[in-house]
């Protein structure tokens, strides 16, 4: 073979050689490029479908080698377009991040001057938050959020153990309060001698029913001749029979009912039901209540009432019907 053969058969493997080198080297620059979309442009979503769109153009324009120089000076373009991009981004979170430490500073401080005890603590707190603005590496400024995090909520949960003290504390007073005004105004509605609601009470009992339109009747009693039983035997013994008198007229009355001492020797005793039912009940109740009394130990006293029977009828005021009562009572004690 001549040397000349020899030679061209030497050029042609070492153009194929050169080739196959090329084609290695193509295909590892599309490779790059593949793993800087595969890798790189998801660390910033809000970047990644434009940057996409503009590499996939690059790898379309590397399959003419005419382009190769061409693609080269694109995508150092893209790259830096990204990296600038990208800095500005997290330039932009790490502004994010120092308005937010310096939003709970702030937040902290305002804590501090509603939190009584626990200011120097919300104080050196809020310091703290105040120094993490100043820091740049994430990994230092997480560590001194989660630490000040878990100081702020280690002060936050004794305010609010100290606040519900304080609440249950508040809650019990108050409870003792509302018990002595509920004390207080049963007291302003009890007859003090016999126990049973006075004049007020009834007359707020009375109102109620009206308001609920509830159809009832007003039942008057007044003890004959008691003028005579005090002045005969003495105060002390009048009180033992009204006391002696209210719990007969007490007992004969329903739970659903009410039962006062009017005033002196006068009692009076609502009865919720239609005007015939209380005709009979009250002349049952007289009978009850009337009779013969034992006080001070051994002294027998007979005792009567006159009752005044009336029935509240629709627009009547509650003065209507005692007025009503109270007029029956006396053409009943005059006979």
């Amino acid at each position: 073979m001549s040397s000349k053969l020899v030679s061209v058969k030497q050029s042609l493997n070492e153009i194929e050689n050169a080739e196959r080198l090329f084609r290695t080297a193509l295909n590892c620059y599309v490779s790059a490029v593949d793993s800087i979309d595969r890798h790189v442009l998801p660390l910033q979503p809000a970047l990644e479908p434009e940057y996409r769109h503009r590499l996939k153009a690059i790898r379309e324009a590397i399959a003419d080698p005419s382009n190769l120089e061409q693609t080269r000076a694109r995508l150092d373009k893209v790259l830096a377009a990204y990296c600038s991009q990208t800095v500005e981004l997290l330039n932009e979170r790490s502004e994010d991040i120092r308005q937010i430490l310096l939003a709970l500073a702030t937040a902290t401080e305002a804590m501090d001057k509603q939190s009584g005890g626990y200011g120097e603590q919300f104080r050196q707190i809020a310091t703290q938050m105040e120094n993490v603005t100043h820091l740049v590496d994430l990994g230092e400024i997480r560590r001194e959020i989660t630490g000040q995090v878990a100081a702020l909520t280690s002060v936050a949960n004794r305010m609010y153990e100290d606040s519900e003290a304080t609440i249950a504390k508040l809650q019990g007073e108050m409870s003792g309060v509302q018990r002595r005004l509920d004390e207080a105004e049963r007291l302003a509605e009890t007859d003090p001698l016999t126990g049973i609601l006075n004049r007020r009470g009834m007359e707020r009992r009375v109102e109620a029913l009206i308001q609920n339109r509830r159809e009832f009747c007003v039942m008057l009693l007044d003890l004959n001749r008691f003028k005579g039983i005090n002045d005969r035997y003495g105060h002390l013994c009048g009180d033992e029979i009204l006391l002696a008198f209210s719990r007969r007229l007490a007992a004969e009355i329903r739970t659903s009912d009410s039962v006062c001492r009017w005033g002196g020797d006068e009692f009076l005793a609502t009865l919720c039901c239609p005007y015939r039912e209380a005709v009979e009940r009250s002349q049952q109740i007289a009978k009850k209540v009337c009779g013969r009394y034992t006080v001070q130990k051994n002294l027998h006293l007979e005792v009567s009432a006159s009752v005044g029977l009336s029935q509240h009828k629709t627009g009547q005021t509650s003065k209507d019907v005692f007025a009503v009562a109270d007029s029956l009572l006396y053409v009943n004690k005059a006979r």
